[in-house]
């Protein structure tokens, strides 16, 4: 599937685009990684700070949110497959905005 119009399109029309997405990439690896490694090790993983987020959606829905789906991404359209989907789960009142804000966000970066 691919989301037409999504950061995985905008990506390849806009340079800075690319590089925000790129960037944010390699945080949520990093992140991810940092993760892995503390539950690896026993220890509880250090907590993924998104308030607008949380306090939009829940405690905690944010960190789900980025380690259950983002992290798992290997390349931009699985970002856009990652949102649709959530937007999509009748078990959530997610927004494709907010889906990508928290994926791009300064906040978590």
């Amino acid at each position: 599937m691919h989301v037409v119009g999504g950061v995985a399109d905008r990506s390849q029309v806009y340079p800075k685009v690319q590089q925000a997405a790129d960037r944010a990439w390699i945080n949520l690896q990093v992140e991810a990684f940092a993760q892995q490694r503390a539950i690896g090790a026993g220890q509880e993983p250090e907590p993924i700070i998104t308030p607008r987020f949380d306090r939009l959606y829940g405690e905690g829905h944010g960190r789900f949110v980025r380690f259950n789906y983002y992290a798992r991404a290997t390349e931009l359209s699985d970002i856009d497959q990652m949102v649709e989907v959530l937007v999509e789960d009748e078990d959530n009142d997610y927004e494709a905005r907010e889906l990508y804000t928290l994926y791009f966000s300064p906040e978590v970066a």
